[in-house]
């Protein structure tokens, strides 16, 4: 299979086009992160100091690397009074969960837990649905429900505890446009410039194909109520949402170091990489990624690091079987939970020929 010459996408990557010298339009439209230097990062946040509320800012943790050391960095280095808090979609991993609670109590600040069954609601329609007529393009809407629970948990929390700003984790370097590179998949009309409009028509071609998305009323105010919370509703209209890898340049290796022996943070143990290891379906998008695509989100953050000159190809190559080999227990048992089978689900891919 192919792969360009300068990252380690490969030619099954969406819309990917290689140029005389085997680079990638990826690497070639890159432009490298610009960070706004610290500096700006304590002036803009010395306004919210001793704000009229008990707590300086709002600091969402799920368990993942990049939360857990955003929340380290507010109480350690910024010096922030912060409310922690956790959208449990209910579907995180119990070692998401572990790593939250040794967050809280290692820095030794409050936190708040809220619950949406929004995901579970329709997770079990999503995979049913999808199988029925399995394509990349629709394994997004296998999170239906997740962004509306996040923004909304976001909007609660700053209103109800009157907190001026949310410091966020969003934006590392591996994950820096790799979600709306996959939304390509679903781009089936680029002349249509407006983003949204251009999803739309590409999701209604999909329907056309698999009518099951739009049957089920209930299912079908959720997916439209998933689109309108990730692309229409805009958290900057209520309160400030920093972004903290905006400020600060992303060292993977300090990173690291600070939440492991600082915070004790752990990856799941049956989970080969170290990033969105939080939720359960993440995991099985991944997979079923490999399977239809040949590649995995894994394979665009490690090109992302590479275009940081944050990690030599050489090592991205190294890594990516590790992190592609997709863990079969865990699958099956996430799978079981709600009544599927992995070696069924397989039989069906295979069936119809998507497999790659």
């Amino acid at each position: 299979m192919k792969r360009c010459s300068k990252c380690i996408l490969t030619e099954t990557y969406p819309r990917i086009v290689f140029d005389a010298k085997g680079v990638c339009n990826y690497c070639n439209n890159y432009k490298i992160k610009d960070i706004k230097v610290e500096e700006n990062l304590l002036r803009t946040i010395d306004k919210y100091r001793n704000h009229n509320s008990k707590y300086d800012c709002a600091v969402g943790i799920s368990g993942g690397r990049d939360s857990a050391y955003v929340a380290y960095y507010a109480k350690k280095t910024l010096k922030l009074n912060i409310l922690a808090f956790t959208v449990d979609n209910g579907l995180m991993t119990e070692g998401a969960k572990k790593n939250v609670k040794n967050t809280v109590q290692i820095l030794g600040i409050d936190h708040v837990t809220i619950k949406y069954n929004y995901l579970l609601r329709s997770f079990r329609t999503s995979l049913s649905t999808w199988i029925r007529s399995p394509s990349p393009a629709m394994l997004g809407l296998l999170c239906t429900g997740c962004n509306s629970c996040i923004l909304k948990g976001i909007a609660r929390i700053v209103e109800k505890y009157r907190i001026p700003f949310c410091l966020h984790g969003e934006g590392e370097p591996e994950n820096c446009d790799d979600e709306s590179t996959f939304q390509e998949l679903l781009l089936r009309f680029p002349g249509v410039r407006l983003k949204r409009v251009s999803l739309l028509l590409g999701f209604s071609k999909e329907v056309l194909k698999n009518p099951l998305y739009i049957l089920n009323p209930m299912y079908l105010f959720a997916i439209m109520n998933e689109y309108y919370y990730r692309y229409l509703f805009n958290i900057n209209r209520k309160k400030n949402y920093i972004g903290l890898f905006d400020y600060i340049q992303w060292d993977e290796k300090e990173i690291m170091t600070k939440i492991k022996n600082e915070l004790g943070w752990k990856k799941p143990d049956l989970i080969n990489y170290s990033w969105r290891s939080d939720c359960k379906i993440h995991q099985l998008r991944q997979y079923l990624y490999m399977e239809t695509l040949g590649i995995t989100k894994n394979d665009g953050a490690l090109s992302n690091m590479i275009r940081e000159k944050l990690m030599k190809r050489e090592d991205a190559i190294k890594l990516i079987k590790k992190y592609n080999d997709m863990s079969r227990p865990f699958l099956s048992d996430f799978l079981n939970e709600f009544g599927f089978s992995l070696d069924e689900l397989d039989k069906v891919l295979q069936k119809k020929g998507v497999v790659v």
